[in-house]
Parts: C-alpha cells; sequence; structure tokens
C-alpha cells in the first residue's frame, strides 16, 4: 500500500511492461530484417541521433552505456561491414566515427522522405527510374 492508503495500479504496470517486450520485439525482428543485430543497430542508430559524422566514440560509449571493449570490437565488426569509418581523431587514443552510405541504409527514415519505402510516391519514383 502507499502512504495514501491507495494500492499501486498493478494492471497499468503489467501492460507497460507488455508494451515494453512488444516494442522490444519489434526493434529486434527491425534489426533482424535488416541483417544485423541488435548491437549494431543500436551504434548505428546512436550515431545518426548524434548527426552521423565525426562522432566522438567516447560520446558514443557513453549514450550506449557501453564499454571500451565492447564498444570496440563493435566499431570493429561494423568497420568491416563498412558500415562505418573510423577516423583518427587528435589525440592517439580517441576516435571518432561516421556513418557510410551503407550503414544509412540500415536506419529508419524517421523525419526524412524516402521515395523506396513512401508507398505514396512509389507509382512517380518507379516512373522516374525507368524514364
Amino acid at each position: 500500500m502507499t502512504r495514501t492508503g491507495e494500492r499501486p495500479d498493478y494492471l497499468l504496470l503489467a501492460r507497460v511492461r507488455r508494451s515494453l517486450r512488444a516494442l522490444s520485439g519489434a526493434i529486434a525482428r527491425g534489426a533482424a530484417a535488416e541483417g544485423i543485430t541488435l548491437q549494431e543497430q543500436a551504434f548505428l542508430l546512436g550515431l545518426a541521433a548524434y548527426g552521423g559524422a565525426e562522432i566522438p566514440l567516447a560520446d558514443l560509449r557513453e549514450e550506449l552505456e557501453m564499454d571500451q571493449a565492447s564498444a570496440s570490437v563493435l566499431l570493429r565488426r561494423l568497420v568491416q561491414k563498412r558500415m562505418v569509418v573510423r577516423i583518427a581523431a587528435h589525440d592517439r587514443r580517441a576516435a571518432e566515427v561516421s556513418l557510410t552510405g551503407k550503414g544509412l541504409v540500415h536506419i529508419p527514415p524517421f523525419g526524412r522522405r524516402d521515395p523506396r519505402r513512401d508507398p505514396t510516391r512509389r507509382a512517380s519514383w518507379g516512373a522516374e527510374r525507368s524514364g
């Protein structure tokens, strides 16, 4: 019981938990559909959130709550897949990271129009390509 004598709303908490599980499942399916892991997806989304270009790896690690070793392994994997490039910063120990075109393809086009994913423009896009 709470101080006011009311019981906590366990039904609401259960619904929130269920919604979070559904969201987590949708995110996992999205990553799988793109052929990337959840960690790779989180890294790419985090990088895009900071602008996508010349982002200090330390800032990205902090955003993702990731330790140095995990971030290094993940960064190496994404560089090998040509989804990101690692740029040497002024300090040798630091690094900056940028998305490549291939990495950008794996990020949902939130807020930007992509004619390949916009069904309302598909007909005109197809006509432009064939013409």
